[in-house]
């Protein structure tokens, strides 16, 4: 079963939807430079609606110190102390091969005390957890962890070969893909930046941690020599041992080039299963359409989604693997009820965004259509309890947002009608029922990421235009209140 704390992080074009194109691809939040990094900047940004003289604060964000949230019932009583700084040993697998090529210096471990911008969070309990970011005078992405609940962090990021600024290219940095599966394991696959070609000689690892980063081990080299670009956007493990990476290597003409890694042996080596030069109809991918999510839920059983943003007609992108990753076949989605036309009429536009398996046998997917004859929007929480067999639409309160279940039954959604542009208002929702009914909470001034581990406590990756903030809640996201990260002692 695919546990909560299981559930791999990485900052995808799942955030920031508006900004994929055929021909960008963002997998990662921009590094925009100091501006997103101070804090009074990012909060005079993420908390005023409005360009105003004097801070504002929209409906949904409270004036008051970050909120302090309650331990659950299975973590530790008390604040867990500041774990010790980190020197990473690394380690090789014995199976690896060593490839040729320039090497630069390990990306650097952030000086105690910086401020840094959070991409992508995944908090295990009220104290513990991991993330991805940056600070603004290094454009790579470092792995952290968190003791006291996202207030400091401590730099545990693998001995990955830095990417040097470059002044012309505030994405020139490398990006990260991670998955977290426990306070101690952890994966983290790095690539060349958005829409980057992959520099000659270059290789690519999978770094692989089981002691909360104190050690980093790395795999096999991964077969990327052939490839124009390199891009890793989704990793996840379902067991420790079985697993799986897509990469973003190229896009153009409604493509979405991507290529996919396994691993049986929990990332010691990877063989490539995703070939994206392999035709459709050989069992391979198909590679149109932007790639949102990956999900699996044993050494089998995996789902990749899509949106092809009403350019291919027909049933939203969904593909399903039987085989661990080898060959896939297209999953039909049933029309809901009210519009049997939906899929058919070639006046509507349907993408599905990021699938979740909350357990391994209830599926999550959000679809959101757009009617061009009516110039209308509405959306639908497609929902699955038998593994992904078979799929049933439920009507969402909003046409398009972002979702995140803790429980098959529990979850949140931050939608509005104007798809995923994180400068317009949202209003974040709550359903205990699978999605069945849906209660409308407070309106939000951002978009971002959710991460909610009960029905109280929860945290955000909130982004308003150019701004990045990490927020959190303690009363199920009724008030939320500002952090301001930084690199702890």
């Amino acid at each position: 079963m695919l546990s909560r704390t299981a559930v791999r992080v990485s900052v995808l074009c799942l955030l920031l939807v508006a900004a994929c194109s055929a021909t960008g691809l963002p997998t990662t939040v921009p590094n925009t430079g100091p501006a997103t990094l101070a804090p009074e900047a990012m909060a005079q940004t993420i908390l005023a609606p409005t360009v105003a003289p004097t801070m504002q604060m929209p409906t949904g964000l409270a004036p008051t110190a970050p909120v302090t949230t309650q331990p659950d019932a299975t973590a530790e009583p008390g604040v867990r102390p500041t774990p010790p700084p980190v020197t990473a040993t690394v380690e090789v697998s014995p199976t690896a091969e060593v490839t040729a090529g320039p090497q630069m210096p390990p990306i650097a471990h952030l000086a105690a005390g910086q401020p840094i911008t959070v991409t992508a969070i995944q908090m295990l309990d009220a104290g513990t957890g991991w993330a991805v970011g940056h600070a603004a005078a290094d454009p790579n992405d470092h792995i952290l962890q968190t003791a006291d609940g996202g207030k400091s962090w401590s730099d545990v990021t693998p001995p990955e070969p830095a990417s040097p600024p470059d002044p012309n290219n505030p994405n020139s940095g490398k990006n990260a893909a991670a998955f977290f599966l426990s306070a101690k394991d952890a994966w983290a696959a790095y690539g060349f930046g958005t829409a980057a070609p992959v520099p000659p000689g270059a290789s690519a690892t999978v770094w692989s941690t089981h002691d909360g980063g104190q050690h980093w081990t790395a795999s096999g080299p991964l077969a990327i020599s052939d490839l124009e670009q390199y891009s890793p956007s989704n990793l996840v493990f379902v067991d420790g041992k079985a697993g799986w990476l897509m990469a973003h290597v190229g896009a153009g003409m409604s493509h979405d080039y991507v290529v996919m890694f396994a691993t049986a042996d929990g990332g010691a080596t990877w063989d490539k299963v995703v070939n994206p030069m392999a035709l459709p109809d050989t069992g391979a991918l198909d590679m149109s359409c932007y790639k949102t999510g990956m999900a699996f839920v044993d050494a089998k059983t995996g789902w990749v989604s899509g949106d092809c943003f009403g350019v291919v007609p027909g049933s939203p992108y969904l593909y399903q693997t039987g085989d661990g990753g080898q060959s896939w076949q297209k999953v039909t989605l049933p029309p809901p009820s009210d519009v049997p036309n939906l899929y058919t009429n070639e006046n509507n536009a349907c993408g599905a965004g990021a699938i979740e398996f909350p357990s391994a046998t209830d599926g999550r997917l959000p679809v959101s259509c757009g009617f061009m004859d009516t110039n209308k929007q509405r959306g639908w929480l497609y929902v699955s309890s038998d593994g992904g067999k078979t799929w049933t639409p439920q009507a969402l309160p909003t046409a398009y947002g972002l979702l995140d279940f803790i429980s098959p039954g529990e979850g949140w959604w931050a939608g509005n009608d104007t798809q995923q542009d994180t400068t317009v208002p949202r209003v974040l929702y709550h359903t205990t029922d699978a999605g069945n009914t849906w209660s409308a909470g407070r309106k939000l001034n951002w978009g971002g990421q959710l991460d909610f581990i009960s029905g109280q406590a929860g945290w955000a990756v909130a982004i308003n235009g150019s701004a990045v903030a990490l927020v959190q809640t303690g009363d199920g996201g009724n008030k939320w209140g500002l952090l301001t990260p930084q690199t702890g002692p």
